[in-house]
């Protein structure tokens, strides 16, 4: 990697976990109305992790420097962790978004009763204005023209009850304010005076009651809005931890190897049972080291596999940084040999020194390239060919992957079988042309912490297992040993593969 794309690589990184940062933040401190001396402290301590992990990062990819690694796996640890804090967060915004419908749905539902039942009373005014109430002084809504009912009809009782005037101190009668006359009376309701029965707010004094009911923003909304929060950040940092913690164990401790059965038609009779040990996607380098190599060559070496196969993504560093990392790969131990073919991170590491060391541990390299594996007729034999990575023409044109350049010289007839290596599973879609019985790739890490496989399948075709991808050609994908990034694997477990190869009668739909 060059320092002009490491420090770009750099910047991309420090915005998005700016914005990661920044989002948890508001989360964490600001909607639970943290004291300001600690959401201050929270926010400077986000700023100086957007701005260490990139660095560290990139220095230590720069320079191989060994007392920086320690803090790389911190850092990459820290990133794992934010991840799953936003997931976290981001689930109870949905939870936010479901209970603000219900509360509008509820609104509407109410507001639709009090128009019905506004309706029904109009009615009843209308009524009583034929039998002599001033009905037509009604107002469309219900409270409004209910109270205006009713004030007519007090008015009505009033005047019926005959007026007495009983004065027991002459004094207090000269003192008393006179009594209301005819001129003094209140004016009827009337058209004209509409308003001062029921003005338009007394109109609306149902509906705009119930909904702030609704919409409330006292003290009471606000403890309830505070609660939420509370309860959502803690359920974040404590789901957050626990993944993580499941995942940093996952990643390091669970290293499993199943055995995948793979029907091909055209497999050699001679041949069946043919056991084959992907690794893939190891990515050694500033977090996984010698003893991890060490260790899948162990377990490698105890399947007794007749095939090794390395789908790319090996490294993550020079050769010179890390080439003695690598060096148990000269343990493995196949009947027909350990084959290798390109990733995309071998271009960020100097893939043409690593093209030239790799041979001298007993690692052959196919590069637009195919090698007869058994015997030479079709039924002792195959052919296994190994094409570049998808995205070897943007750092080397001339390295383009090229499938019918590697099988430049066989029969388009040729009953042979044949596999074929490919890093990512989206170069099916050319590898096609060729008609393989059965592609190798990697790459997918099997989405490596859930839920990123579903952003990882919108660019490749399968995240992991055995697909059909048309009449004749099967892909398998595997999950990878290795990590990349957070030191975390959820729902995504660490793999050796072996595949099995036997011979079917026909295509087998897996």
């Amino acid at each position: 990697m060059n320092l002009l794309a490491g420090i770009l690589f750099a910047l991309l990184v420090a915005s998005v976990l700016a914005v990661g940062h920044f989002y948890v933040w508001r989360r964490l401190a600001r909607d639970t109305d943290l004291p300001a001396w600690a959401s201050h402290a929270l926010a400077w301590a986000f700023v100086a992790v957007v701005v260490a992990v990139p660095v560290v990062v990139l220095t230590a990819r720069l320079t191989g420097a060994p007392w920086l690694l320690p803090f790389v796996f911190g850092a990459f640890s820290w990133m794992g962790f934010l991840f799953y804090l936003v997931v976290f967060l981001a689930s109870w915004e949905l939870v936010r978004v479901v209970w603000w419908l219900g509360r509008r749905y509820r609104s509407v539902k109410i507001n639709r009763l009090d128009r019905a039942s506004g309706t029904q009373i109009d009615q009843n005014g209308a009524q009583d204005g034929s039998n002599g109430v001033q009905g037509h002084d009604l107002r469309s809504n219900g409270h409004a023209g209910y109270r205006s009912v009713k004030i007519k009809q007090s008015e009505r009782e009033d005047a019926a009850v005959p007026e007495t005037h009983v004065v027991t101190d002459l004094t207090a009668a000269d003192d008393a304010p006179p009594a209301a006359g005819p001129d003094d009376a209140p004016p009827a309701a009337g058209p004209d005076n509409a308003q001062t029965a029921a003005g338009p707010d007394d109109a609306q004094t149902g509906t705009d009651q119930t909904e702030r009911d609704l919409v409330d923003e006292g003290p009471a909304n606000a403890d309830r809005r505070r609660f939420f929060a509370r309860v959502a950040a803690g359920t974040a940092v404590f789901g957050a931890g626990a993944v993580s913690v499941a995942g940093v164990r996952s990643a390091l401790m669970d290293l499993r190897t199943p055995e995948v059965v793979v029907h091909l038609p055209r497999w050699p009779a001679e041949l069946s049972g043919y056991r084959v040990a992907v690794l893939s996607d190891l990515h050694l380098g500033p977090t996984l080291k010698t003893r991890f190599c060490r260790r899948v060559v162990e377990l490698t070496n105890r399947l007794k596999p007749d095939l090794v196969v390395i789908t790319g993504d090996l490294v993550d560093g020079t050769v010179s940084q890390i080439g003695n990392q690598v060096r148990p790969l000269a343990d493995l131990r196949a009947r027909h040999g350990v084959f290798f073919v390109t990733g995309n991170h071998e271009y960020y590491s100097g893939v043409d020194e690593w093209l030239a060391y790799l041979p001298h541990l007993g690692v052959t390299v196919l590069g637009n390239a195919m090698a007869s594996i058994g015997g030479r007729h079709r039924t002792n034999g195959f052919d296994l060919v190994g094409i570049y990575d998808f995205r070897a023409k943007w750092f080397r044109p001339d390295q383009a992957p090229n499938p019918k350049a590697a099988v430049q010289g066989r029969r388009t007839d040729e009953e042979r079988a044949m596999i074929l290596l490919a890093h990512q599973p989206v170069q099916v879609h050319s590898a096609a042309a060729i008609h393989p019985d059965l592609q190798i790739s990697g790459h997918t890490h099997g989405g490596q912490i859930w839920p990123w496989g579903y952003v990882v399948r919108l660019t490749q075709p399968y995240i992991a297992g055995l697909h059909q991808w048309d009449t004749q050609t099967q892909v398998f994908v595997t999950r990878g040993a290795g990590f990349w990034g957070p030191p975390i694997r959820f729902l995504a477990p660490a793999e050796i593969p072996v595949l099995v190869l036997v011979r079917s009668a026909g295509l087998v739909r897996v």
